[in-house]
């Protein structure tokens, strides 16, 4: 005797009873296969929604993880990390790219997947590839979330190879126009179903706000450290690094050099040719001074025509080498101005940590006292500390 399931677009189940008698069952044999069929159908329903209700809360658990994540970042670096982590949180996926938006063109922020994270700094159009598409329509694509690539996705130069999956989303903050997009790509086929497309979509407005909250934190951060018309260091930041890498040379006993330079005759370039001119000139310098430090200095906007810049690990013969460069590099310079072409020259002062002074105001004083000197010689030319 067979008794059937309720049958539903999730299948149905015979269950099969035999005995040893012969005969027709009776019908109360029937109804009890019937009711045991129905309880077998109640038990398959029952375990399937306490699975579905598991499920669900454990991708709730992970999303809320995932956002939790989100929360703490403050840095960029750390929410395009902590926003890779929460997708890698929902699901098992092969590559996450960030993309942001620039000044007509977006680039690859950030990589996370294997052979591709060289993309990271990577310039493109506005309008390329599929990025660009998504950035215009302010919609996900494609919209299958299915790839069956080689396919632009950044750009016709660099295709994605070996996925069938790809979901590019929109970053918009506060529903607004997208600053940005988050690309997800797996080997696996269908893995973008929608749910999952929902919750992606949730991941990148909440990742999309707090990038716009990191870019602003960062612009507002170089504003107060950065000097705005050299985009050297300022005087609060420079006497901050100062106090930071003095601090350095004494716990590790490595010598320390500061090199104060000051532009010569500066006031007659303003008087003569005015104030915007007076700008250009100091920005040129300072551009020779960032260009020719190395990563590990220090150079700033001292005030006024008034340069300085600190460098590790070099006593004052390097150093003089350091400002010696700098003053011919800057010397080389050429502006053009009423038709006539006009140089500019430098004056260096130099003392160090710890052949000259060991505290900073010391070190200072004794920078500036030779930079005196050097004007007082005839400018154009760089003067070591006397030691005491």
């Amino acid at each position: 005797q067979t008794a059937a399931g309720d049958k539903e677009e999730k299948g149905f189940f015979i269950l099969t009873a035999d005995r040893r008698q012969t005969g027709v069952w009776a019908d109360e044999d029937r109804a009890l296969l019937r009711l045991c069929a129905d309880k077998m159908i109640k038990e398959r329903d029952f375990g399937e929604l306490l699975s579905g209700v598991e499920h669900e809360r454990s991708l709730l658990q992970k999303i809320c993880g995932g956002l939790r994540e989100l929360n703490r970042g403050l840095g960029l670096e750390s929410v395009f990390k902590a926003t890779a982590g929460a997708v890698n949180n929902l699901l098992a996926v092969d590559f996450i790219a960030i993309s942001l938006l620039g000044d007509d063109i977006h680039y690859i922020a950030f990589v996370s997947g294997g052979r591709y994270e060289e993309l990271t700094g990577m310039e493109y159009d506005c309008g390329e590839g599929l990025v660009g598409q998504v950035l215009k329509l302010n919609r996900p694509l494609p919209a299958n979330a299915s790839y069956r690539g080689p396919a632009p996705v950044f750009s016709s130069k660099h295709c994605l190879d070996g996925f069938k999956s790809l979901l590019i989303v929109p970053l918009c903050p506060e529903k607004g126009c997208p600053i940005g997009t988050l690309t997800v790509a797996a080997v696996r086929d269908d893995i973008f179903g929608g749910e999952e497309r929902d919750f992606l979509g949730l991941i990148a407005d909440q990742a999309a706000i707090k990038i716009d909250l990191a870019q602003a934190h960062e612009l507002i951060s170089k504003m107060a450290t950065t000097d705005g018309l050299t985009s050297l260091a300022n005087h609060r930041s420079f006497q901050h690094g100062f106090d930071v890498m003095l601090h350095r040379a004494k716990r590790r006993e490595s010598p320390l050099a500061m090199i104060i330079c000051d532009i010569d005759f500066f006031k007659k370039f303003n008087d003569n040719y005015g104030h915007q001119f007076g700008d250009q000139v100091l920005k040129a310098v300072a551009g020779v001074m960032a260009r020719d430090v190395r990563r590990e200095d220090l150079a700033a906007r001292y005030g006024g025509e008034e340069f300085a810049l600190i460098l590790e690990n070099s006593d004052k013969q390097g150093a003089r080498l350091m400002a010696e460069r700098i003053r011919c590099d800057i010397a080389a310079l050429k502006f053009k101005i009423d038709g006539r072409e006009v140089g500019v020259t430098i004056s260096a002062g130099i003392a160090a940590y710890p052949e000259d002074a060991r505290l900073k105001s010391e070190i200072i004083e004794l920078a500036d006292q030779a930079l005196y000197q050097a004007k007082e010689q005839g400018r154009n030319q760089t003067v070591l500390a006397s030691s005491h």
